[in-house]
């Protein structure tokens, strides 16, 4: 065994590991896992969970799925997710992921939806196909990306907290303590269609594989409990996936793990490859995206400045399946909401999420 290690350390490998466990105050694990082919029953789900393994780097498919609604509903949305991506993996051996995904994630959410057994459910996916990854989420199940000694969360959470932080009508530390922070606005199992641009807006942009890369896939579960910077730490410090991913699910029992908590670490070992110039995606995205709108200076003494106002509306179904709308409208001078948001605010007058 010792040599047959020596030996695939020079090959190009991806190094994985899975833990799972029900939350402390949930009676069923209502997270699922895929892990290339792999994804168990839901009475092993309500146990501790742990797999670890090393692949070439080619046609790896790994993700996790968090059952939105209380008790079995949300575990069998989560699970029956977890199935279809089988089909997903067989359907991404001729196609581009983008091209592969959509309608799987329209036909799936279809599927959820229409189950009256099932709740509905978030997922977070990560491809691998030779010496490049293809990223997907779809709520607040996220990926984390460990480069060069920083974190990045490579996904965009579609919770209703999320819009306000992109509107900077709220800090992070507000959202920690807000009542509405579990509010997804966004999932598999909608009582409507995924349109295909929503679906595309759920794909990340593509990573090329760097040599010591980490990359954590995880449910709310683990990022409801540790912060950004407690994970960045783990990833670093951690002797190899399988070390992270006990020292994650660790740090989660220490800090009591009252949800369920799924997470996936993948550690990138090519050893022999060329260095990989990434595009320079913030300039790109820099380039495409609509500029701020800064909020005009007061006038001096002036009571006569006018009121801005920022209206937001957010349309979602209820497990039941009846839409609430909810609106919300922020009223100020500019004076006011300057000192509330700093120098600038990105003014956007109605945004509408199903």
């Amino acid at each position: 065994m010792a040599e047959r290690m020596r030996l695939d350390q020079k090959e190009n490998r991806i190094h994985a590991a899975v833990r799972s466990c029900k939350g402390a105050k949930q009676h069923h694990n209502e997270d699922s896992y895929f892990f290339n082919g792999i994804y168990p029953g839901l009475a092993q789900m309500d146990l501790s969970s742990a797999c670890r393994e090393d692949f070439a780097p080619g046609g790896l498919l790994f993700a996790v799925s968090d059952g939105i609604e209380n008790g079995q509903s949300g575990a069998l949305a989560s699970y029956s997710a977890m199935c279809g991506l089988s089909r997903l993996q067989n359907d991404l051996a001729d196609q581009s992921f983008e091209k592969a995904l959509i309608p799987w994630m329209q036909a799936m959410n279809r599927q959820i939806g229409e189950a009256s057994s099932m709740g509905s459910c978030t997922l977070a996916m990560m491809y691998i196909q030779k010496d490049w990854l293809c990223m997907a989420n779809i709520g607040d199940s996220r990926i984390y990306r460990y480069h060069d000694g920083h974190l990045v969360c490579m996904t965009h959470d579609h919770t209703k907290m999320q819009m306000l932080l992109d509107v900077q009508l709220l800090t992070p530390a507000q959202v920690k303590v807000h009542p509405q922070r579990d509010l997804v606005t966004r999932y598999l199992g909608m009582d409507h269609d995924l349109s295909e641009e929503k679906c595309r807006s759920c794909v990340c942009r593509p990573m090329p594989l760097i040599d010591r890369d980490r990359y954590l896939i995880c449910t709310d579960g683990v990022t409801d409990m540790l912060d950004d910077e407690r994970l960045g730490t783990m990833l670093s410090c951690a002797d190899s996936a399988d070390d992270c991913a006990d020292r994650i699910l660790q740090a989660l029992r220490q800090e009591g793990c009252g949800d369920d908590a799924t997470l996936i670490v993948l550690e990138v070992s090519m050893p022999d490859s060329e260095p990989t110039q990434e595009p320079d995606w913030q300039a790109q995205q820099r380039a495409a995206a609509p500029a701020s709108v800064p909020v005009p200076a007061p006038s001096d003494g002036s009571e006569s400045e006018e009121p801005i106002s920022i209206v937001q509306t957010h349309t979602f179904a209820l497990p039941g399946g009846e839409p609430l709308t909810i609106r919300t409208e922020v009223i100020g001078s500019a004076k006011a909401l300057s000192m509330y948001q700093g120098m600038s605010i990105e003014l956007k007058p109605h945004l509408k999420t199903e």
